[in-house]
């Protein structure tokens, strides 16, 4: 859907690829669409028989569209594979929980220690809390917050914790793994 997701998959690739004998170019992932429109898009796709050639990957907080983006490939006689990014939120709002239960593991990666990676994260909450109301907002500017205090690019972090939680297998993210290698698994068988 979003930079933030892609280098979310970014990392989990890569894990994967080394294992699976691939390269990053070897897939093309498109973004920069919203959610809503995934079923529009299947259906463009499905008319010229190209849905096979498609995974869609979306962010955890868009669980609900499966059962629309399934209805709307089946006049296609083909199948719209779905995956879902860990977690039920917004892809922010997980990697900042990811952060948040594994500090002693994420501040190296970040060039800090693991105390002052827990301090950052704690100030930008307690200065995002009041000014934000939404949960997924303060996530969204919380990572920005801390991407901007570390130097860094939020896309930068995402793909770091997509990578580190895919390496460690780590809740949400062992399961998508799984998913993602054995979509990918799936696709290659048909193309050969």
């Amino acid at each position: 859907e979003d930079a933030v997701s892609e280098a979310i998959v970014l990392g989990v690739l890569d894990v994967i690829n080394p294992e699976m004998g691939l390269r990053h170019d070897d897939f093309v992932i498109g973004r920069d669409t919203g959610s809503s429109e995934y079923p529009g898009h299947v259906r463009t796709l499905g008319k010229f028989d190209r849905l096979r050639d498609f995974l869609f990957v979306l962010d955890g907080d868009a669980r609900d569209l499966e059962g629309k983006i399934e209805q709307a490939a089946e006049p296609f006689r083909n199948r719209a594979r779905c995956l879902f990014l860990p977690g039920n939120a917004a892809p922010e709002q997980w990697i900042w929980e990811a952060l948040r239960a594994r500090p002693e593991v994420y501040a190296p990666k970040l060039g800090l220690a693991g105390s002052d990676l827990e301090q950052v994260m704690q100030g930008t909450e307690r200065l995002v809390e009041g000014a934000v109301r939404s949960q997924s907002d303060r996530a969204k500017v919380a990572l920005s917050a801390l991407a901007d205090d570390l130097s860094r690019k939020v896309e930068e972090i995402a793909r770091i914790v997509g990578r580190t939680e895919a390496e460690d297998r780590c809740g949400d993210m062992a399961r998508f793994r799984v998913e993602m290698g054995e979509q990918i698994d799936s696709w290659r068988r048909q193309v050969r």
